[in-house]
């Protein structure tokens, strides 16, 4: 008797490799070894740039790049219509009424599911829609992107706000919900569903010298129990050695809180763009940015500049590479070296600068200006910054920035985003290696050698279909011999 093929793909926000295999190999994660104790594992898996939820997940969703799929950071401009449209997935607003005069933090207004869903470009299918081709019928939880799933269980509005501000004890209750919801979903549900993705939102520390332990400790305290939930209500719906599963990271490890003086303000950023001749657009001012020449979406790892050709004065026309684009690099440099933006000087590592002739990103030190493969094929380059040329080269697109800058993740800086959120954006290794790993029927325990992706995941789920993902950019990895 042929039995059908089930998988369940389980995703955690962010969480670094290191602390997740030390804690599974040491025999600390008892329900998640009982699906992953003999599993194939990548050797080194990175996620896309920018390291952030919304590319991220849209990467993990369509196996393809973020400058294919066109989920490019935390928002989306659109410098090319009629009117400059500019939209933030993870808006932040304070309380109002009551609550606002108590003067409780900034809060989620909205999740990124919806408007996710609607910018992923239609021409870059996601495992969803992937698996109707073979009727097989799909189901995600908690996820930020769903569509084309049969089902699409969402956290309200409310639950995303009280885990932002809840801290650690928020995010812990987060993914406890998710677990309580998948497990309902899976009972109830008249036929269970072939292909089902689990979302967990992963650890955030609140201490630069316990970030490490507080990882563990959400892991094997939290994680691993969630885990066992999902896992208890799949067994009693269906044997669970007749599943395939997978397990993925969107991106790295979350940073704890940098303390003050190695956070670049936002005020300082305003203030630098202004020196430069540019006046940035406030979204809570105005709902058009056409009068302002620069826009910039804030993420902790990296700040994304679209900015206006100066000599025209129009959005639609690209700027240009030297006068508009190389001189704002040259202005945040300057203001690295002397302190400007924060109390130590030197918060800013890299600038990316956009060329549109040659359809890549230039790296500039300060000094020097490189081609990708040039500067990251050194080797303390790759090591430091994983798989980088090859994700850069996936996040061009025209709806990508003109410039992104780098802050200095090495040295502890970061850039001031609203809402007290931290980690994601940066291209280095902390930002970007993730735990990728596969076990079920066929999988022998082994290393998928050299560097993997995020963006391999739902090709090889949908492999196990026999679906081809067509417009990912990922590939199939080997899970069935030990490599």
């Amino acid at each position: 008797m042929r039995v059908e093929t089930r998988a369940a793909l389980f995703t955690i926000g962010a969480m670094r490799p290191g602390a997740f295999y030390e804690l599974l190999d040491g025999g600390r994660l008892p329900n998640i070894e009982r699906i992953f104790g003999r599993a194939v594992r990548a050797e080194r898996a990175a996620t896309v740039f920018p390291s952030v939820a919304a590319s991220c997940h849209a990467a993990l969703a369509t196996g393809a790049m973020p400058g294919r799929n066109l989920i490019t950071g935390g928002g989306r401009f659109d410098r090319h219509g009629k009117m400059p449209a500019h939209r933030e997935y993870a808006m932040t607003e304070p309380w109002r009424g009551a609550a606002g005069r108590f003067g409780l933090p900034a809060l989620p207004k909205t999740g990124d599911g919806p408007a996710l869903d609607k910018d992923i470009s239609g021409g870059t299918a996601t495992i969803f829609e992937a698996l109707k081709t073979r009727a097989a019928r799909s189901a995600a939880v908690w996820t930020p992107v769903g569509r084309g799933a049969d089902e699409h269980i969402t956290a309200s509005a409310l639950e995303i706000a009280l885990a932002s501000a809840g801290g650690r004890g928020g995010r812990a209750a987060f993914d406890r919900a998710a677990a309580r919801k998948a497990a309902k979903f899976i009972a109830d549900t008249r036929r269970l569903h072939r292909m089902i993705q689990v979302n967990f939102a992963g650890a955030f520390p609140r201490s630069a010298g316990a970030a490490e332990d507080e990882e563990r400790e959400y892991i094997s305290g939290v994680l691993d129990a969630c885990f066992g939930r999902t896992l208890d209500a799949l067994a009693r719906r269906h044997p669970l050695e007749e599943f395939h599963f997978a397990l993925c990271a969107a991106r790295g490890g979350r940073h704890a809180p940098a303390p003050p003086e190695r956070v670049v303000s936002r005020a300082a950023m305003r203030k630098i763009l202004s020196s430069a001749g540019y006046s940035i657009y406030n979204p809570a001012e105005s709902d058009n940015p056409k009068r302002r020449s620069a826009v910039a979406f804030i993420h902790s790892g990296s700040y994304h500049l679209h900015l206006r050709n100066r000599a025209t004065g129009k959005w639609h026309s690209p700027p240009l590479f030297e006068e508009d684009l190389m001189s704002a690099a040259d202005a945040f440099f300057g203001a690295s070296a002397s302190g400007a933006g924060g109390s130590v000087p030197g918060w800013l590592d890299l600038a990316l600068v956009k060329n549109v002739e040659m359809g890549e990103y230039v790296v500039y030190d300060g000094v020097l200006a490189e081609s990708p493969e040039d500067f990251f094929s050194r080797s303390e380059n790759d090591i430091k910054y994983p798989g980088a040329s090859k994700r850069l080269k996936g996040f061009f697109c025209k709806h990508s920035p003109d410039v992104v800058l780098l802050a200095d993740r090495e040295r502890g800086f970061c850039f001031e985003v609203e809402n007290g959120a931290r980690g994601g954006g940066g291209l280095c290794a902390e930002d970007s290696l993730v735990p990728l790993l596969f076990s079920g029927p066929g999988v022998e325990s082994g290393m998928i050698r050299g560097m993997c992706s995020i963006i391999d995941a739902a090709p090889s789920v949908a492999a196990l279909f026999d679906v081809s993902m067509t417009t990912a950019d990922g590939r199939i990895l080997p899970l069935f011999k030990q490599c």
